[in-house]
């Protein structure tokens, strides 16, 4: 499921070391720990990483408003 999560993600971001930094970051884990897991030298290219990643998200939601209608239906049933 993992694996699904981070290939849908890519699709819409572009860019997997973002998305790396978001799944690693939903996961609980401060930008000091998802550093050493990714291509970024530093904790605010991090946090830069995971707010870009959530632009393009946020964009592509707003672009596709079937998709996220799908996406809340999905996460209020978790």
């Amino acid at each position: 499921r993992k694996n699904h999560i981070f290939n849908w993600l890519n699709t819409i971001i572009d860019n997997p070391e973002q998305v790396k930094v978001m799944l690693l970051n939903a996961e609980g884990l401060s930008y000091k720990e998802i550093l050493p897991e990714t291509n970024y030298e530093s904790e605010a290219a991090c946090r830069n990483a995971l707010v870009k990643g959530k632009k393009k998200i946020a964009t592509y939601l707003q672009n596709n408003p079937k998709t996220a209608e799908i996406l809340k239906k999905l996460l209020k049933n978790q």
